[in-house]
């Protein structure tokens, strides 16, 4: 159950950005068990049913990945034989 379409930023109070709302709803269900799972938006006294709209229908973003390796990575790795 998704109890809200916001979350604090930088500037207050935001709407969820679509990647964020399908990664939670994505999670639905027992890892391991169910093949399937089912995701519920309850509406809030701030949020209606235009903004959950909104945000299941705008453009995912492409993931940027932040990793990045370094030497002590390497040598950690070289170390446990991998």
């Amino acid at each position: 159950v998704i109890c809200s379409l916001a979350k604090r930023g930088d500037l207050g109070m935001e709407l969820l950005e679509t990647h964020n709302l399908l990664q939670m709803a994505g999670r639905a269900g027992r890892r391991g068990m169910d093949t399937q799972g089912a995701c519920v938006i309850s509406a809030t006294a701030f949020e209606g049913p235009e903004d959950a709209i909104t945000i299941l229908t705008n453009e995912i973003k492409p993931v940027v990945s932040q990793f990045s390796p370094s030497y002590a990575l390497a040598v950690n790795l070289i170390d446990r034989g991998g």
